[in-house]
């Protein structure tokens, strides 16, 4: 009969075990790849139409299988929303050689909606000023190339700022995380 050596502050894991059998809560998963791109640019629109952040703002991965997700990651940087705006970020996906378009998902009640974020100030609120926070787990099915973007607009023809420096650049970061669909 096999014996666990105890010590009395627990196991020693620098020790070698034979295991038979199946093993059941241990953890798992795999992060496959990552890819991440900075942007530290002073972008701003008044335009009611959905406008890409930068022409260079955007990531892409390969995924090893068509079972895998994708996380998708965007924080940190400097939104700014002046009194009585809203600005709309959405997330777009591309797969292979096809066009960016806007990602929406449908929730458990079947209702569709977009992917992304809503900065909004009210007319007793001067300014809103806060840095992005955005994820959601992608599931593309695909081993074509998969590329992410941010695009963004205003609720009316007054401007809204992605990313302003506010005396000093302020880096969005956008990273993308392929996780081996077996974990989830």
């Amino acid at each position: 009969m096999p014996l666990i050596k105890l010590q009395s502050e627990g196991l020693n894991l620098a020790d070698n075990f034979a295991f038979t059998g199946t093993i059941t809560g241990a953890g798992g998963g795999k992060l496959l790849q990552i890819a991440t791109v900075n942007f530290a640019g002073d972008v701003n629109t008044s335009n009611t139409s959905l406008t890409k952040v930068s022409s260079n703002f955007e990531v892409s991965l390969t995924p090893s299988a068509s079972s895998s997700k994708i996380l998708i990651l965007m924080g940190n940087g400097n939104a700014y929303v002046p009194q009585n705006r809203e600005m709309k970020v959405h997330m777009y996906r591309k797969i292979g050689s096809g066009s960016l378009t806007a990602m929406t998902v449908s929730d458990v009640d079947g209702t569709t909606g977009d992917i992304g974020n809503v900065y909004r100030t009210t007319a007793g609120a001067n300014q809103l000023q806060v840095p992005h926070s955005f994820n959601y787990l992608d599931s593309p099915n695909t081993t074509d190339a998969v590329t992410y973007a941010p695009y963004f607009r205003s609720n009316s023809s007054d401007a809204v700022y992605f990313n302003t420096p506010d005396g000093n650049p302020w880096v969005v970061n956008l990273t993308i995380i392929e996780v081996g669909a077996w974990w989830l």
